[in-house]
């Protein structure tokens, strides 16, 4: 039996990388439909503008994710804005996100305990709770 060429499409890397976007997929085969949410600069500058604890600045970024993630997937030309409270050291965490491109966010966080690290000696019950708005 012989070695048949089979060609198979492939697609160089590109030579810049592409942030800040969202794609969306579908797999029909499975009934599946999903969204990539890939961003670095746009959290970055928001980050940057603050002095945010590492802890508080991976949640904020993931915050931000998640709100991006979710209004691009709502057919709607506006604001999408996801807002925290809790009586734990992350206090508040607010991201708004006005379609189609873009996104603000800040967090606000007991300090004094970060600086002694408290939150992290013994377990403790916080009450958290979640509002989303669409306007």
């Amino acid at each position: 039996m012989t070695d048949p060429q089979i060609a198979i499409p492939s697609r160089a890397p590109s030579a810049t990388t592409v942030d800040d976007t969202v794609m969306p997929f579908e797999v029909a085969k499975l009934d599946l439909r999903g969204r990539v949410v890939r961003l670095g600069p746009a959290v970055d500058e928001i980050l940057a503008r603050h002095a945010y604890p590492q802890p508080v600045a991976k949640l904020l970024g993931e915050a931000i994710v998640l709100t991006v993630m979710l209004g691009s997937a709502v057919k709607i030309d506006g604001r999408f804005i996801l807002q925290t409270r809790s009586d734990g050291p992350v206090r508040m965490l607010v991201v708004d996100f006005i379609t189609p491109d873009k996104v603000r966010a800040c967090a606000h966080f007991d300090k004094v305990a970060w600086r002694r690290r408290s939150y992290l000696a013994t377990p403790v019950a916080v009450n958290c709770s979640a509002r989303v708005i669409l306007r």
